[in-house]
C-alpha cells in the first residue's frame, strides 16, 4: 500500500464513526492518502479525532456535495 504524503494540509469534511457508535461529519485536515483511504485530523486538545478513514467518506470542504479528494 502505497502512502501519499500532501504538501499541505488539504481542509475536508470528513465522517467519523465513534467509539460510542455516534457518527459526525467534522471540519478536518487531511494530511496522507491512499487509494483507499485518508488520514485526517479534527479538533484539538481532548477531543481531538485522528484516524485513516475511507476515502469516500471525506470531501473536500470547497467541493462539498462534488468530487471527493
Amino acid at each position: 500500500m502505497e502512502v501519499r504524503e500532501l504538501p499541505e494540509p488539504l481542509p475536508v469534511h470528513a465522517w467519523f464513526q465513534l467509539p460510542d457508535r455516534l457518527i459526525r461529519r467534522s471540519d478536518a485536515q487531511a494530511y496522507r492518502l491512499t487509494r483507499d483511504a485518508v488520514w485526517v485530523e479534527a479538533g484539538r486538545g481532548e477531543t481531538k479525532l485522528a484516524a485513516w478513514v475511507w476515502r469516500s467518506s471525506v470531501k473536500h470542504r470547497r467541493q462539498v456535495g462534488a468530487t471527493s479528494i
